[in-house]
């Protein structure tokens, strides 16, 4: 079995993305701009990611030297991908509740 390149340079950008925005480097949609907790959003949409970055990373580098069957390796590599999907879902829920109940 190979280590896909391709797989785990998408986990490591990800895991940059969370870093650089855990660092004050994110992108805030312009509807959350303005208001008393677009820090935090930005925050926790940073933490989303590097939970992701790091997970796929991980789920990379043991399909990458564990034999296994296809399988097996298709859904290590989609479980890898949850926590951090989930957490981002979360987060999103939430923010956009706060924005449609109006909390500055």
């Amino acid at each position: 079995m190979g280590l896909d390149i391709g797989l785990l340079a998408l986990g490591v950008l990800e895991l940059v993305f969370g870093i650089a925005g855990l660092m004050g480097k994110v992108r805030i949609p312009i509807k959350y701009q303005g208001r008393s907790w677009t820090a935090a959003y930005g925050r926790d949409m940073s933490v989303a990611e590097v939970i992701l970055g790091v997970f796929w990373i991980a789920g990379t580098l043991i399909t990458g030297f564990v034999a296994m069957g296809q399988n097996v390796r298709t859904i290590v590599l989609i479980g890898s991908l949850v926590p951090g999907l989930a957490y981002g879902a979360y987060v999103a829920v939430k923010y956009r509740k706060m924005l449609k109940d109006d909390i500055q």
